[in-house]
């Protein structure tokens, strides 16, 4: 008998918690127990080795587990359940925030690339029916081309409509121009049903972060936005782009959001992408400073505290992923506003170097596609390697970001390494917040 990889024990004081990221099961240790955890072959409490093999903390074979998540994560990534779209209307923005890395260019994609890629969709299920097409409208701002996303929309789900196929609409956005108009336009003409905007910092420091290209302040009106998305019904998922110059505010204003009605929060990091010395667009031009794993964990742990999460909020922190990425999968493509189509979303942003096909070529003599990338982000597998397949933290993240694994100067982890730090200080705070609540009464 020996214990699960993906154990995780926590003692402070006299409490001993042991934790299991993959069942998400959570048990309390006295002493003696914590004994018999480090020599279960030898254990004389029958009784206890068999709970802890029953809530998935000890197994004969822990590879087994290592093989589930295999399995998991092949059958995900080549479902025909889902066809997941990640459509660019334009490249264009009205902010310039200081850190982004998006590819900037001037332009909207035209009629003739929306309709091949209506094309290129139906010929999709014609060769394999799915049951769900997934849209999500990226940028850019994509609201800038809110008539784009509503004539694409219109076609896509009409679509869906004829083939009796579940249609979802996403977008990621700045916020600034979803006011009442905007919104009553994404709910009945784009199928929106859940929304993610982008927040950097309280007042402000939003502001600063990022910047509009007017000039304007739009703090206020993006906070007011968020408040008319989630009171017509749109999930809204606020993005906490964090770093050290916002982090205080970020955490104050997640408290503040969480636990309204229609709202969840997420937390991300700001990242250098290699632009150099960044600065915020204040007056003293202050650099833009960025976290080490170390501190991002610590930030971490206090952004969750802000939020006086509760045990069931805790859960959610600590659920599972069943991918981390739309790139994993073989049925997930990113199209851009000229057409071209890639296979993640950071390949949006090196046209040509990993465009697959331009969309304008599908089903003409001019069509030639360049499978090689796709087909090795798809037939990749994190637990064919032992760093993964042994990582306490690998049933959170599931791989983290595919790109990273055929780039050779990317750190594999970098994205997540942050949560082998702030895990025991997690899964603590949630054993607290189960005794608060009375579950080991």
């Amino acid at each position: 008998m020996k214990q699960s990889y993906y154990n995780q024990l926590v003692s402070a004081g006299d409490v001993n918690v042991l934790y299991n990221t993959l069942s998400q099961n959570l048990v309390a240790l006295d002493e003696c127990e914590m004994a018999w955890l480090d020599d279960l072959d030898h254990c004389p409490n029958e009784a206890f080795v068999n709970t802890l093999k029953e809530l998935q903390f000890v197994h004969d074979d822990p590879e087994s587990e290592c093989e589930w998540l295999k399995y998991q994560h092949l059958r995900y990534a080549q479902s025909n359940h889902i066809f997941d779209l990640t459509i660019n209307p334009s490249q264009e923005c009205n902010y310039h925030c200081p850190y982004c890395y998006v590819l900037k260019r001037n332009g909207f994609m035209s009629e003739a690339v929306q309709d091949k890629i209506v094309e290129f969709v139906t010929d999709q299920y014609n060769e394999a029916p799915f049951k769900m097409l997934r849209v999500n409208w990226y940028g850019g701002e994509p609201l800038l081309g809110i008539e784009i996303m509503e004539r694409l929309s219109g076609m896509l789900r009409e679509l869906c409509a004829e083939r009796d196929v579940e249609y979802c609409g996403h977008i990621l956005t700045n916020g600034s121009l979803a006011d009442e108009a905007m919104v009553k336009r994404l709910v009945e003409n784009c199928g929106i049903t859940s929304v993610m905007p982008t927040v950097s910092g309280k007042g402000a420091m939003q502001d600063w972060q990022r910047p509009a290209k007017d000039g304007s302040m739009n703090y206020e009106k993006i906070m007011h936005n968020i408040d008319v998305m989630t009171k017509a019904g749109i999930i809204v998922l606020i993005n906490f782009v964090t770093n050290p110059n916002n982090c205080d505010g970020c955490a104050e204003l997640a408290g503040e959001y969480y636990g309204r009605h229609n709202t969840e929060i997420r937390l991300t990091e700001t990242f250098p992408f290699e632009n150099g010395t960044v600065h915020l667009c204040n007056a003293e031009r202050t650099e833009l400073k960025y976290f080490t794993p170390q501190q991002y964990a610590d930030y971490r742990v206090k952004f969750y505290r802000s939020m006086d999460l509760g045990a069931e909020g805790y859960r959610k922190v600590l659920e599972p992923l069943r991918l981390h990425c739309a790139g994993w999968m073989r049925r997930g493509f990113f199209v851009d506003d000229l057409g071209n189509v890639s296979s993640c979303m950071v390949d949006m942003d090196v046209p040509g170097e990993r465009t697959m096909f331009n969309v304008l070529d599908w089903g003409t003599d001019r069509l030639k596609i360049d499978w090689s990338r796709h087909v090795a982000l798809t037939n990749l597998n994190p637990m064919d390697f032992d760093d993964c397949r042994h990582c306490t933290v690998f049933p959170i993240c599931r791989g983290g970001c595919c790109d990273h694994w055929l780039n050779s100067s990317a750190d594999k982890c970098s994205a997540f390494q942050n949560w082998k730090y702030a895990l025991p200080d997690i899964v603590l705070d949630y054993y607290k917040a189960l005794c608060a609540e009375g579950a080991f009464a």
